[in-house]
């Protein structure tokens, strides 16, 4: 699958089927599985043909991760919800 990297975010997923997204807010997550993802912090990523940002089979999930801290650094670089934050580059 070809993501597109610029547009990853870390999530932290709660329980099956729901997350806080990067602006804080409690969204509902699926997967083409159907099974629900273990509890934890997960960097997204969409598939560059997706549009918009929606959680679902569009998205790609790597984690769970026990830390925030641990998918930023598992990501390599800062977020769409970073940039424009003073001491963002």
């Amino acid at each position: 699958m070809t993501t597109r990297e610029a547009d990853a975010e870390i999530v932290h997923v709660i329980s099956d089927c729901r997350l806080i997204d990067a602006e804080s807010y409690e969204r509902l997550y699926w997967r083409r599985d159907g099974k629900g993802l273990a509890p934890g912090y997960y960097v997204v990523r969409w598939r560059a043909d997706a549009t918009g940002h929606r959680f679902n089979e569009d998205a790609e999930f790597e984690g769970p991760f026990a830390r925030r801290e641990n998918a930023l650094a598992a990501l390599g670089g800062e977020t769409r919800a970073m940039r424009g934050r003073p001491g963002a580059s």
